[in-house]
């Protein structure tokens, strides 16, 4: 099987079973980071159901923090298809400034607290 098609793109199937299979094993981590959410994904396809599982595992747990990068165009419609409200949100232009940068690691600092003094 060809895979998935989007555009001028072509995505083999056995590399989306490989990034399927590296999605459902981040579930092992207290910090997933998925980079990134984009037309497929939008449209159901491509990486999008094993994203779905793990987000809806997250959701039901205290333990996890989720950082999804998604492109802007499509960042609505995702966040409709997943069900989620984000706990804060932060757009990163393709050059972010040394502040937007900066704001992204203190974000990351303070929900990472969490685990430590729960």
């Amino acid at each position: 099987m060809i895979g998935e098609k989007i555009g001028k793109f072509v995505f083999s199937q056995k590399s989306l079973d490989f990034g399927n299979r590296v999605i459902r094993r981040s579930l092992l981590s207290n910090v997933i980071i998925i980079d990134e959410l984009g037309l497929l994904e939008s449209k159901g396809k491509g990486l999008y159901t094993s994203i779905h599982e793990v987000v809806e595992i997250v959701k039901k747990s205290d333990k996890k923090l989720m950082i999804l990068c998604i492109r802007e165009d499509v960042k609505s419609k995702i966040l409709n298809l997943l069900a989620i409200v984000p706990k804060g949100t932060l757009e990163i232009k393709k050059y972010p400034s040394k502040q937007t940068l900066e704001k992204f690691c203190k974000s990351i600092e303070e929900h990472l607290k969490l685990f430590v003094n729960p």
